[in-house]
Formats: C-alpha cells, structure tokens, sequence
C-alpha cells in the first residue's frame, strides 16, 4: 500500500522540483536542469503517468488514474511551496499559450510529448540515457505539452486566480494527448516489451 502512495507522489515531488529549476531558470539551460526530474523517476523506478502509459495495458490501465493523481499532488505541492513572482510571470506565459491552442493542435503536441517521453524512458531503462537527457529539453523547448509537468505551471495560475473550470478541458486534452503519444510507439514492431508482461511485472511489484 505505502508504494502504491509514495511511488507516483515522489515522481511527482521530483517533477515539480523540475518545474521549479526550469520556471527559476528559463531557456536552454532551464530545460536541460529539467531532465533532473525524469531522471530521478527512472533511476529510482517509480510511478509518473507518463512513464507508464506506454507500459502498462489490462486492468493495470485503472491504476493510471490513481498514479496521476498522486502526480499531481506532489507537482502542487512543490510549487507552492517554492512560487515566487517571478516564477508565477514565467508560468504565465506558457499558460496562456496553452490556453489559445486550438483543441486538436494541443492534442498534437502532448502527443509528441508522449513519444518522446515513453522513448526516452525506454531506452533509459536499457542504460542508454541519452534520449532522456536531450528528449526532455527536447519536449520544453518545441512547447510539447506534459501533463504533469504543466500542473507546476497550472498551480502558478490558481494561486493568480485562474478558475478551474477553464482549466480543466484543456488539462484533459493534454492527459489524453499525452496518453495516445505515450503508446505511438507501439507501432514500432519489437521497440516496447510484451505489454502483458510489464503488467504482470507492474502488478507483481504492487503487490509485494
């Protein structure tokens, strides 16, 4: 039980202390000190929405849901505790770019997140790390949409008094975007594992 919490609320405390480095930071070198995050989350094998959409099939596909919640949580609660002005400006922008894309375009873009999120992953997981470390510039800098990523810059709007509601459809385009990119690389014959395999894996994990 206590992995099935810590797990995806520590991918998320690391991903929002990304967020953090990249929002204080800016440019080329805020989004290369962002790869600190999916680093973490792959060296330590634990639970980000992203890093599993690709991976996980069956019934393990419910367990996503509880996964980006926890997500979500850690990414907040980062960012409120380390929201300044100027990281609040920073956000800012990016928000407001999210929010004048036109709905397929967005879904587009977190799409392309997603490929380059369940690449690098995979190939992190087999000691190449260096789609990791430039796939995460990579998706920051092209304005790639990540669904959890973005709750830091989110988080930010909140606190300046953006209303959920106007929010919310344009976070779940994004999750979904996210989510269908994340298994595009399935259509590479042999590039991912057996699905069902990663899910008795993932399951035997959480049971243990």
């Amino acid at each position: 039980m206590k992995s099935k919490i810590f797990s995806p609320l520590i991918a998320g405390i690391l991903i929002g202390i990304a967020g953090t480095l990249y929002l204080k930071t800016g440019g080329v070198v805020g989004a290369v000190m962002f790869a600190f995050g999916l680093l973490g989350v792959v060296c330590w094998k634990i639970d980000l929405f992203t890093g599993k959409s690709g991976f996980w099939s069956g019934r393990m596909i419910l367990r996503l849901i509880p996964v980006l919640l926890l997500n979500i949580a850690g990414v907040a609660m980062v960012t409120l505790v380390t929201l300044t002005p100027e990281m609040a400006e920073a956000a800012g922008e990016i928000t407001a770019k999210r929010m004048i894309t036109p709905v397929w375009k967005l879904f587009l873009l977190s799409g392309f997140c997603g490929f380059i999120m369940t690449t690098a992953v995979q190939f992190g997981r087999q000691g190449n790390w260096w789609p990791l470390l430039f796939g995460v510039p990579a998706f920051i800098l092209c304005g790639f949409p990540h669904c959890v990523a973005d709750i830091a810059y989110w988080t930010a709007g909140i606190v300046n008094g953006m209303g959920i509601a106007d929010i919310l459809p344009i976070y779940l385009v994004t999750v979904a975007g996210n989510y269908a990119g994340c298994n595009l690389p399935r259509l590479i014959p042999g590039f991912l594992p057996d699905p069902a395999s990663e899910t008795r894996k993932a399951a035997s994990t959480a049971n243990s």
